[in-house]
């Protein structure tokens, strides 16, 4: 009977007609940018050449299937250098679905505002981003774009490196494992007296120093294991809004990306941007602010180290994963201003483009976890200083850049570009390129 089953099926599929199939039509583009850059050396450089395929077709009244592929390449030696873009996606009067490798909300909403430079230039928003769903849709001049990254669950490895002074390292040879004024008399790390509070900062038992820690020589750097962990399914988010014909032809734009979460619970990043511009006769002059803000909150949470301390001072019970009394979260905000300028020379056909990002890092990380601890008397392990915090250094730096272009008619174009870094010992930057689109 199952057979019967099965065979009918199968012979009345076989006897429907098929569909008529309307194929999508293709249209293949690309970009070759090849000339010459200068930074610390000199020579042939890639300016983002790229080559693809795009297409639609209606495959039901009001709805049209979409898709994208595009590659990078390297002019200089004709090498395939990866993947920019990569989706599908239905569209109609909702808007537009699409998975893969995107555009992002952020830059195409305050991107494409705050950077129009051609080599140097950085919006700080994400340019294109894989694994993601995005939506959009557009309604008379408001234009919505959200984005969420959604990776199958899968098992990663986390590394965080501690660098420590050349003269701190055992200088008998190569040993594993061993800071000499570290743990004076023990073959590894974290055990007392310990100035570099190792395992605490790492919740790592002394015990396990030994497979946690390695030492590379070459680069003196001590780099801390600290296992695997399955990621979350939903690793970040983001939305743009643009708000087009503003007082005309005005431009203004608000876009949010909350960051991939780190292993590290408490741990939290998030990005806000809004930007404007706006054309005055053949010039379009943009400001924009870009704010990076990122909680560093695991180290305020118990682990198993600090269980054991706090029943080892009769300072009560707490549980692993439990926020620490007292404990104040590290705290890092980065804030850029993007002031620029765009327009035309006249009737001579070159184009022009000057910008600076102003930029200012500040806040305060955690060193040491601050709770209550007694003095443990001459029996018991020194416990580390209580300290709320220190200051992060201040980082001031405006780093601008100059560019000219000009259309040399057919798809092809010349550029020129100047990038001033504005941080000593740090060498400027600057590129001639021709661009031919097909």
């Amino acid at each position: 009977m199952k057979k019967f089953f099965q065979i009918a099926f199968l012979a009345s599929f076989f006897s429907v007609p098929p569909p008529q199939l309307a194929f999508a039509e293709a249209s293949w583009y690309g970009s070759i940018r090849t000339g010459l850059q200068n930074e610390e050396t000199s020579g042939l450089a890639d300016r983002g050449s790229r080559w693809g395929i795009k297409g639609s077709s209606e495959i039901a009244e009001g709805l049209t299937a979409v898709y994208r592929y595009e590659r990078s390449i390297d002019s200089t030696n004709a090498e395939d250098t990866g993947g920019r873009l990569s989706y599908v996606g239905l569209s109609g009067n909702f808007g537009t679905i699409t998975v893969g490798q995107v555009w992002s909300a952020t830059y195409n909403s305050v991107g494409v505002i705050t950077d129009n430079s051609g080599a140097f230039g950085d919006s700080e928003t994400d340019l294109r981003i894989g694994n993601a769903v995005s939506y959009s849709v557009s309604v008379g001049n408001l234009s919505l774009q959200a984005d969420v990254v959604m990776n199958k669950d899968k098992v990663i490895k986390d590394i965080t490196q501690a660098r420590f002074q050349e003269e701190t390292i055992n200088s008998g040879g190569y040993e594993p494992l061993r800071i000499e004024h570290a743990s004076p008399g023990h073959p590894y790390p974290c055990v007392p007296p310990d100035p570099y509070n190792l395992c605490k900062r790492f919740g790592i038992y002394p015990a396990e120093a030994y497979n946690k820690f390695t030492y590379d020589r070459d680069n003196d750097i001590f780099i801390l294991d600290l296992g695997t962990v399955t990621k979350k399914t939903v690793d970040s988010y983001q939305f743009g809004v643009t708000l087009d014909n503003i007082m005309g032809s005005g431009k203004l734009a608000f876009a949010h990306k909350r960051h991939e979460a780190t292993r590290l619970k408490g741990n939290k990043k998030s990005s806000n941007f809004i930007a404007a511009e706006y054309p005055v006769g053949s010039i379009t002059l943009h400001l924009g602010v870009a704010q990076h803000r990122e909680i560093m909150g695991n180290f305020c949470l118990a682990n198993t180290l600090d269980k054991d301390d706090f029943a080892f001072y009769g300072l009560g019970e707490i549980e692993v994963g439990e926020r620490l009394p007292g404990c104040i979260d590290g705290k890092k905000i980065q804030t850029t201003v993007f002031t620029g300028v765009r327009g035309s020379v006249g009737d001579s056909g070159v184009n022009y483009v000057v910008q600076i990002r102003s930029k200012k890092t500040s806040g305060k990380q955690v060193d040491v976890k601050d709770y209550p601890t007694p003095d443990p008397g001459p029996w018991g392990p020194p416990m580390p200083e209580n300290l709320r915090g220190q200051a992060l250094p201040a980082d001031k730096h405006s780093p601008w850049i100059f560019g000219l272009s000009r259309s040399l008619g057919g798809g092809a174009s010349v550029h020129f570009e100047y990038g001033n870094k504005d941080r000593d010992g740090e060498d400027n930057q600057s590129a001639l390129w021709l661009q031919v689109d097909f």
